[in-house]
Parts: structure tokens; sequence; C-alpha cells
């Protein structure tokens, strides 16, 4: 993961904490006390070069990590009242515009913006929330995929991995699935019966 690790990752969460959402955000640190906050702040562009080197592996391991810090706040924290009777997991993909010929990752594909559907360069994702009927929804599970991916690539693993985050977080009653008819298919359905779990699912005619 480069060099002084311990001491990146840790500007880069306080810039998020704080609101960036790009590298160039990241000039915030460099206000205030936001030094002594971090331990040391380093330059956007030296961050942006750490995250670049992340590998696959990388990212699981942050991945994890997530998904064992969500759970734990959940048992501290009422972070998810109600999770004991019904809970929903609701997954989607999204494609979230970038610029520049460079950017790696990024392809074009579609996305809607002000209602509209339009054709973009941006990098392809697929997300997972839990909810309750009585609760906020909570991030449970990310995933970057690579070039203008469909929507159902990935979904069925992440339809498992949200299940299983979900379980671990307290929602120990009847847990329900949604998704769009975009990542309808067999194996998703499979994958979410497998879990114990219901699904509720719009499907093409």
């Amino acid at each position: 993961m480069g060099v002084n690790a311990h001491l990146k990752v840790p500007c880069l969460v306080a810039g998020m904490a704080a609101g960036a959402d790009s590298i160039d955000d990241m000039g915030l640190l460099r206000h205030d006390a936001m030094s002594t906050l971090s331990g040391g702040i380093r330059a956007p562009s030296t961050l942006g070069s750490h995250l670049r080197s992340y590998t696959w592996g990388n990212v699981a391991q942050l991945e994890k990590a997530g998904r064992e810090f969500l759970a734990e706040l959940a048992r501290r924290s009422p972070l998810l009242p109600g999770a004991g009777t019904l809970a929903f997991t609701d997954i989607d993909s999204m494609q979230k515009r970038v610029y520049g010929h460079h950017k790696q990752g990024a392809k074009f594909g579609h996305t809607k913006i002000g209602g509209k559907s339009l054709l973009v360069r941006g990098l392809n994702a697929l997300a997972a929330v839990i909810s309750t009927p009585i609760a906020a929804p909570v991030i449970g599970a990310t995933r970057l995929r690579g070039r203008n991916a469909a929507s159902a690539r990935g979904a069925a693993s992440m339809a498992a991995r949200a299940i299983g985050t979900a379980q671990a977080c307290g929602c120990t009653g009847q847990i329900i699935v949604r998704l769009d008819s975009a990542s309808c298919n067999a194996a998703v359905i499979a994958a979410i019966r497998r879990g114990g779990a219901r699904f509720s699912v719009t499907t093409p005619r």
C-alpha cells in the first residue's frame, strides 16, 4: 500500500470526514489545526498516488474493515432500531461522473441527471444500503466495477455479502432485499434465498 501508509490513511479519513470528495479537496487539510488532528499533513498529489497503489486485495481488506466497523457500531448504538423485526437491503448500481481521458477504469455509461438519461464518462459502482422502517439507511457494502459493467454484474455476491452484513448488524428479523429489474436474474435470486432473506424485485415485461 505504498510508503508511510499509517500517515496517509488518517489524512484521507480526516479529509472525507471534513467533506472532501476528490483528491484536490484534500487541500483543506492544510487549514487550521488539521495537521495536529491527523498527525501530519501530506500533499493531495501524494495522497492520490497512495490511493492508486491499492490492489484488489487492499480494497477487499478495507471493505472488510468497514463491515466490521459498521457491525460494532450497531452493537454499541441504536443504529438500526427495529432490526429485530424487519430490515431492508437495497442494492443498486450507479455511474459517478468523472473528467479526463486518462481516468483509470472510467468508461461511458448511462446515468440520470435532472430526470434525463444521459451517456456520461464515469466510474461504475454497486452499493448496498441497510435500513428499517424506522431507521435511516446506512451503507452496508460497496464495490467499484471495471468499465461500463451491466447492473447485474456482481449483484449476486453483493446480495450475499449485504445480507451477511445486515445480520452482523443485528438484523435478526425478516430481511427483504430490494433490487430493480436490471439486477433480476436467477443467480441473484438464488443468492438471496440462500441467505435466508426474501426479495422484492421489479421484472421487465
